[in-house]
């Protein structure tokens, strides 16, 4: 999910709005706080400006063109007539709204010129797993140059990153959007993503929060790396897959590589003796695994691997830094498609993101994407999440990408249609 729904025009400060969550969750929570757009009570066709924006803070948190009652002119008892109280509505949300328009693309396009550069590093590094905090943030700052990192970055965190992000950078040859700056999520957001890995800032509309990564601390934790692993591959109290027997799910057969079976006897036998990475890749590998099931019952692959005994589908391992690349596919979206389109429109772009991830108002190009048929089998390919919006498709895709999984051709010819970001694509 690219945006929250959380509008900025109360608790600016405090309301972790805009942060990327890769994980589906309640919108109804945010529901008193979210304000897709502004309308003027007395004229519903003309948007108000929206308040919430940075170029307002300080401002009113309403406005209203009209109000309904009589507008008197000062030192006159006259009343104006419903007439002009149209007129003079129009032209005062014109004149607002254009002055509006113009301060924040002004402000939007500073934040892009400024913090938004492709990066210049080197085609290729060779990364070495630091054994210390010290190293680690000395590679993040030297070698990746990101500077912006918050003391609460432990080892394993910064390793797990530098990795994603070193992948990320071969992938490109050097060049690509990089992210501003690491932290640790909110604890609010990280009580209600508990399915989260990390999640990347995408909108301006917090200068301050801007193409930062956020890591959630409790992914970084065993026991509840653990307890989630347990969620996974046992059931009641049994363990699932430790033996080499081919398993149906609903109307799926599945067995696993030996890669897979390896590690998931190392977990059985002895799951304290797994590194961070090694728990992590068993929990992608199982959401995986659990998208393609879904994905075969609903009839999405037909013809394909899982629905005979003797041709079973295939569980393989996958990266654990699956988040990481995913991530910055939105990143690398937002650089090539949403940079432009945010400044031409700044009002619209913000608040078609939200319309679309909350399916509230969708947009003509989002209700085409969830409602062919065509178009959700070719995604669905991919992932389930990918089928919950174009964006979520392009990140989803992207991550495949760098994972170097050859994709389908038709995946390929609707992620071009979308305008993906391509390997190597500011090179």
């Amino acid at each position: 999910m690219v945006v929250t729904g959380i509008s900025l025009a109360q608790n600016y400060n405090k309301i972790p709005n805009f942060v990327e969550l890769n994980y589906p969750y309640n919108f109804a929570q945010y529901a008193t706080n979210f304000t897709p757009y502004q309308k003027s009570p007395v004229i519903p066709s003309v948007p108000a400006v929206n308040m919430s924006y940075p170029a307002f803070q300080g401002a009113s948190a309403k406005m209203t063109v009209l109000n309904g009652d009589a507008v008197g002119i000062v030192g006159k008892k006259e009343k104006t007539s419903v007439g002009a109280k149209w007129l003079i509505g129009l032209g005062a949300a014109a004149i607002i709204g254009l002055g509006a328009r113009f301060g924040y693309k002004k402000i939007l396009s500073n934040i892009y010129t400024k913090k938004l550069k492709i990066s210049d590093l080197p085609e290729k590094i060779i990364f070495n797993k630091a054994t210390t905090k010290e190293e680690a943030l000395k590679y993040t700052k030297e070698t990746l140059k990101i500077n912006d990192i918050s003391d609460d970055c432990s080892l394993e965190v910064l390793n797990y990153i530098n990795k994603g992000i070193t992948d990320i950078n071969n992938f490109n040859k050097g060049k690509f959007i990089n992210i501003l700056g690491i932290k640790p999520m909110d604890k609010d957001i990280v009580n209600r993503a508990k399915g989260t890995v990390a999640g990347v800032y995408v909108s301006p509309a917090i200068s301050k929060s801007f193409a930062k990564l956020e890591f959630n601390p409790n992914y970084f934790n065993h026991e509840n790396l653990d307890k989630l692993l347990k969620d996974f591959y046992y059931k009641q109290g049994n363990a699932r897959f430790n033996d080499d027997k081919i398993r149906k799910f609903g109307n799926v057969y599945v067995k696993f590589d030996d890669k897979y079976k390896d590690l998931l006897k190392k977990y059985y036998t002895n799951s304290s003796a797994l590194s961070f990475e090694e728990k992590l890749k068993l929990i992608e590998s199982y959401k995986y695994l659990e998208n393609n099931i879904n994905n075969l019952n609903k009839g999405l692959k037909t013809g394909a691997n899982g629905i005979k005994a003797d041709n079973a589908l295939i569980a393989e391992l996958q990266s654990e830094y699956h988040t990481i690349y995913h991530e910055f596919g939105h990143l690398q979206d937002l650089f090539k498609n949403g940079m432009k389109q945010n400044i031409k429109n700044p009002f619209m772009y913000e608040i078609n993101i939200r319309r679309n991830n909350f399916n509230i108002l969708p947009t003509k190009q989002h209700k085409e994407f969830v409602n062919t048929k065509s178009i959700q089998e070719t995604v669905g390919k991919i992932s389930d999440y990918a089928q919950t919006s174009r964006d979520e498709f392009i990140a989803e895709t992207y991550a495949r990408l760098i994972e170097s999984e050859k994709l389908p051709d038709d995946v390929l010819a609707l992620y071009k249609k979308y305008n993906g970001p391509l390997p190597k694509e500011f090179v």
